[in-house]
């Protein structure tokens, strides 16, 4: 996949007459769209910690397309389920709005959850299986569920919204005290998904199906420091110092902090490579889906070390880094959340984002 380009420089101001519908069913989300983008309704009620804004949604459509001068699905994906993801959390890791970035972050993967749920029907993923528990198996996302649900209580949109709305006001106005308990316990969380994520992804990469694109090579200079030059993301760049700190400690408590979290991501390794393993000889993959889960699986691999970086040094003391870690944790959780409410989902398959270049 070409390296997104869009989000990584200063969006370029719009000034756009801008369209929101109130033409919804009760309960829903109204559908949102700009001159360059639009995103359809989505079937929960407007939340508290989390809602979308036109006018940011625009900017990055119209960079998205000034960096591409290409449209079409390839480019609407590429948007919608890589960049804007991984834009909003570089966005909030810099100072931007949490509520509205966040917003971009569930419009992401509740779209990308309905989108694979109707791409993978070889492994029982297509729209008349899709299931909250079929769905989320097929793609070996069970460990992802599970943390999710034992962090909110419930894999609901109403539990999503209070959990993430409690770690954002921890990360904003929390003592320093709870943004250091907040960070130990979330922790271990973003070690286990990041250890899983890359046990899963090892196998994944070693084994494209016919017609796949090869996927673009995973750097990783130490065990929670892994890049791709596809997703190049600028929050990785600042937190290098604490990615060499965090394999290399130099204090004791340091030392302490990120021996656990070693322990316990590489215990998560060998279960995520299960699951790749075990779909090799259930499923005859197609390539685009293939191609859509590696690109996923990058940017929340990267996403999930920008968290755990940040709240290693946030459970070591740190509080300025503990908060903006507690605010990437809860993008992380925001978008495994609503991805799998994507995936349980019964909308019409047509029901997706569009990009107008």
């Amino acid at each position: 996949m070409a390296g997104r380009k869009g989000w990584a420089v200063a969006v370029v101001a719009a000034a756009f007459p801008l369209v929101v519908s109130a033409c919804v069913a009760p309960g829903s989300t109204p559908s949102v769209s700009g001159e360059h983008f639009a995103i359809p309704a989505m079937p929960f009620p407007a939340a508290r910690s989390f809602a979308l804004d036109p006018a940011t949604l625009d900017d990055l459509a119209c960079a998205e397309c000034e960096a591409t001068e290409a449209e079409g699905r390839a480019v609407e994906d590429a948007l919608f389920y890589g960049d804007l993801p991984l834009a909003s959390v570089d966005q909030m890791h810099g100072g931007a709005d949490a509520r509205t970035r966040l917003g971009q972050v569930f419009a992401s993967g509740y779209f990308g959850g309905l989108y694979l749920r109707d791409s993978l029907p070889s492994i029982g993923a297509g729209a008349e299986g899709s299931t909250a528990e079929g769905p989320s198996a097929a793609v070996g996302s069970d460990l992802f569920q599970q943390a999710v649900e034992d962090f909110t209580g419930a894999l609901t949109h109403a539990a999503l919204d209070t959990a993430i709305g409690g770690l954002v006001n921890t990360a904003r106005t929390g003592s320093p005290l709870a943004v250091r308990a907040t960070s130990a316990v979330l922790g271990p969380l973003m070690a286990l998904i990041h250890g899983y994520n890359r046990g899963y992804l090892q196998v994944a990469i070693e084994n494209p199906p016919a017609g796949a694109q090869v996927p673009d090579p995973l750097s990783c200079t130490s065990f929670f420091s892994c890049r791709t030059s596809a997703l190049p993301m600028e929050a990785l760049g600042d937190l290098a110092d604490v990615a060499d700190e965090l394999a290399d400690p130099r204090y004791d408590l340091r030392r302490s902090i990120s021996g656990s979290l070693h322990d316990t991501g590489a215990s998560a390794v060998a279960g995520g490579r299960e699951v790749w393993e075990g779909l090799l000889g259930a499923a005859d993959f197609d390539a685009g889906a293939y191609d859509a889960i590696i690109d996923l699986s990058y940017g929340f691999l990267q996403v999930t070390e920008v968290a755990l970086l940040g709240v290693f040094e946030g459970a070591a003391g740190n509080t300025a880094k503990g908060r903006s870690g507690i605010v990437a944790a809860a993008a992380l959780l925001l978008w495994s959340g609503s991805y799998f409410l994507g995936l349980a989902a019964d909308a019409p398959a047509d029901e997706r984002p569009m990009l107008t270049c």
